[in-house]
């Protein structure tokens, strides 16, 4: 949910941590809460505040200005949000106002300005609050701040007593039905401020549903899901179709060969063997269209690349289940044919 603190109520920075840290403390009591932070800009909100950074003692000029997104943040906000700790450590209640000022940076500013070396202890200045340089103290996984079709851009993470916001974004985890923190939360954030506004309730996965990425580019999306599971099923009751066609036109030499001796066994690794022969040739031409044409699919997909392996193998396999199957069935009548009825047509 997003809060509001009044400015003539909270007029002092240090009124405005105050009141930041006893909701914090508050929040951690309400029934089911496994985790509480704030932040000042979610993920996937699409909104965006860039401000210029430069890193103490070095030349960034061939960067032409780089920017940040800088978002102050409370304690405990990277466990209650699941974004992993890559090296370094977490703010925590002693990084306030009074110690000295500390940054956490994601992986690509780590990854981007950082190259071979470790970024721990160095020191960068965000001019959004001040030009007080920074001491890096962590690194951690990179967030989709904009948006899930847009790759992540160098973000710093301040603590919150360091850079007190009037405007914040609190987060809470549960571990049953994260709907039923909401009043609880109301309840406590009136206690402590019955005029701030509270907005934009809601969980995860509505954040997520209305993501600007997605709100747009589901129904194309849930579009071509259906297409490809018609042509799945296209494909298998064609398949199903051409095998039984192909098994029943060799009647006839499947009562010849078991006139002369074979077994069932052999006649269907004969039907069964002439289908997986077939069957690798298709894959083997289908693979390579998809090949091709998946690369018009990569601006829609997220998370996955155009060649992942889990799709291809999951489709080849359902393919070669729906051979076997098209192919055991016919092939098992004929072989219970009797020769003797088979060559009679013969």
């Amino acid at each position: 949910m997003q809060l509001s603190i009044s400015p003539v109520t909270h007029k002092e920075p240090g009124q405005a941590i105050a009141f930041h840290g006893e909701l914090l403390r508050k929040l951690e009591s309400v029934p089911g809460v496994t985790g509480v932070s704030t932040v000042t800009l979610l993920p996937l909100s699409g909104a965006s505040y860039p401000t210029s950074f430069t890193i103490a003692g070095e030349d960034l000029s061939r960067w032409k200005a780089p920017t940040t997104e800088c978002l102050a943040i409370g304690p405990g906000y990277f466990a209650t949000m699941g974004v992993p700790i890559l090296t370094g450590r977490a703010f925590t209640e002693n990084d306030n106002q009074r110690s000295p000022k500390v940054a956490i940076i994601n992986a690509t500013l780590s990854r981007t300005f950082f190259a071979n070396e470790n970024p721990i202890g160095k020191k960068i200045i965000v001019w959004r609050e001040s030009t007080d340089p920074r001491e890096i103290v962590g690194v951690v996984s990179d967030v989709r701040n904009q948006g899930l079709d847009l790759p992540p851009g160098p973000d710093v993470y301040v603590p919150f007593a360091q850079d007190p916001q009037l405007d914040m974004s609190l987060v809470m985890r549960s571990a049953t039905d994260p709907t039923g923190l909401i009043a609880g939360a109301r309840r406590v954030i009136h206690e402590l401020d019955r005029d701030a506004p509270i907005d934009n309730v809601m969980t995860m996965e509505n954040l997520i549903d209305a993501s600007p990425t997605l709100v747009w580019r589901r129904a194309p999306s849930l579009l071509m899901t259906a297409m490809g599971m018609v042509a799945l099923l296209l494909a298998s009751v064609g398949i199903t179709g051409v095998m039984s066609s192909a098994v029943g036109q060799r009647t006839q030499e499947i009562g010849i060969r078991m006139a002369l001796g074979a077994q069932m066994r052999d006649v269907l690794g004969i039907v069964l063997g002439q289908s997986m022969k077939l069957l690798a040739i298709g894959l083997c031409i289908g693979l390579a269209v998809s090949y091709a044409l998946t690369r018009l699919l990569t601006r829609w997909l997220f998370g996955v690349t155009p060649l992942d392996a889990v799709t291809y193998v999951g489709v080849a396999l359902i393919l070669v289940l729906v051979m076997l199957a098209a192919s055991y069935a016919p092939a098992r009548r004929a072989a219970q044919v009797d020769p003797t009825t088979a060559l009679r047509h013969e």
